[in-house]
C-alpha cells in the first residue's frame, strides 16, 4: 500500500536560529527582526513539539549544535529527504551556511537509526552551482508517483529530472511567480498534496503551464483547493498531512495560515483530515518558512 503521508517526522531544535542574509535574496518572506527574538522562536518550537506529540504524532527530535552557527537548522527538510522505498537523499543547498546543516554526527545517527536504507549524496552538485533543496524544492505525490517543482535559483530542473529517475516518479516542472513576478523560492510554499486533496496557488502559474499541472493533480484523484498569492504570503500553502499513532490523518499548518483561509476553505480541508494549527509567528517572519519546512518526513 502506498502512503502519501508519513507517520513519523524529524525535527531539529535550533541552537542559532535567526535571520539568514545568505537566503534572503531569494526568500521574500524573511524579515530581519533582530537577534532578541531567538528565545521566542525556541519557545514556539518547543510548544509545537509538545502539541504534535500530544496528538500522537511520532517525532524524531534532534538538537542542533551551536558551533558552527546554522540559522536555518530548524528547516531540515531542505538538505535531507527520507523517502519511500527506504531511500535517503542528501540534497545540494544554495546558501553556503546552510550546507553546514549536514552535520556528520547527525548523519551518523541517521544511518544507525535507518539501517537498511540506501543513501544518495548530491551535495557535490553545489560545486557546479546546481541546487535542489529537498521537499522544499519539490512536492512529491507518492501515490501517483509524480514530482512537482517550480523553477527557482534553488531548484535545478535537471536535478528534478534526475530525482524522478532515482525515485521512478514522473515530473512536472513549471514557473510559479509572486505578485512582483519573482519566482517562489520553494514549491512547498504554493503547493501541498495530501492523500485526497491538494492545495495550490494556481494563479501563480503562467497560463501556458497551469492547465497541465492542475490536470495532473485532478487525474491523481485529488480534490483541489485553489488559494491566492495573498494566502501564499500567509503560508497557507505550506501545510503537511501526517498520520498519528492511531493512523488518523492530520493536516499541520500554522495559525497564520489558518487565519488566512476562508471558512469554506477550512471546511473543505476538514473533510479529509483533522486540522492541527500551531502558533509560530516568530519562526515564520524571521526564517521565511512555516510548519512544513520544519518537518522532514521519515518514510
Amino acid at each position: 500500500m502506498k502512503y502519501q503521508s508519513s507517520n513519523r517526522v524529524l525535527m531539529i531544535r535550533p541552537a542559532s536560529f535567526g535571520y539568514n542574509p545568505e537566503t534572503a535574496a531569494s526568500n521574500v518572506f524573511q524579515q530581519n527582526l533582530g537577534a532578541e527574538y531567538s528565545t521566542q522562536a525556541l519557545e514556539e518550537f518547543d510548544a509545537m513539539v509538545d502539541l504534535l506529540r500530544s496528538e500522537g504524532i511520532a517525532i524524531w527530535l534532534e538538537a542542533d549544535q551551536p558551533i558552527p552557527a546554522k540559522p536555518d537548522a530548524i528547516f531540515p527538510n531542505n538538505w535531507l529527504g527520507i523517502h519511500p522505498g527506504k531511500r535517503v537523499v542528501f540534497y545540494p543547498m544554495e546558501a553556503e551556511n546552510r550546507r553546514l546543516e549536514r552535520d556528520p554526527i547527525l548523519i551518523e545517527r541517521l544511518k544507525q537509526d535507518l539501517s537498511g536504507y540506501s543513501y544518495t549524496d548530491w551535495s557535490s552538485h553545489e560545486l557546479a552551482h546546481e541546487f535542489l533543496e529537498g521537499t522544499g524544492s519539490v512536492v512529491l505525490d507518492h501515490i501517483d508517483a509524480c514530482i512537482y517543482a517550480c523553477r527557482s535559483s534553488r531548484t535545478n530542473a535537471r536535478l528534478v529530472e534526475e530525482l524522478g529517475q532515482l525515485l521512478n516518479y514522473r515530473t512536472h516542472i513549471f514557473d510559479s511567480l509572486d505578485e512582483q513576478g519573482k519566482p517562489y523560492y520553494h514549491t512547498n510554499v504554493m503547493l501541498s498534496i495530501g492523500t485526497q486533496f491538494a492545495v495550490i496557488c494556481a494563479e501563480s502559474i503562467p497560463e501556458v503551464e497551469r492547465a497541465e499541472v492542475l490536470d495532473s493533480l485532478r487525474k491523481s484523484g485529488r480534490q483541489l483547493l485553489l488559494i491566492s498569492r495573498k494566502q501564499v504570503a500567509a503560508f497557507a500553502g505550506n501545510m503537511l498531512e501526517v498520520r498519528n499513532s492511531s493512523e488518523e490523518k492530520m493536516i499541520i499548518l500554522s495559525s497564520t495560515a489558518l487565519d488566512a483561509l476562508e471558512a469554506s476553505e477550512i471546511a473543505f480541508l476538514q473533510q479529509f483530515a483533522l486540522l492541527l494549527p500551531v502558533d509560530i509567528p516568530t519562526i515564520e517572519r524571521i526564517g521565511g518558512g512555516s510548519v512544513r519546512c520544519m518537518l522532514a518526513e521519515v518514510f
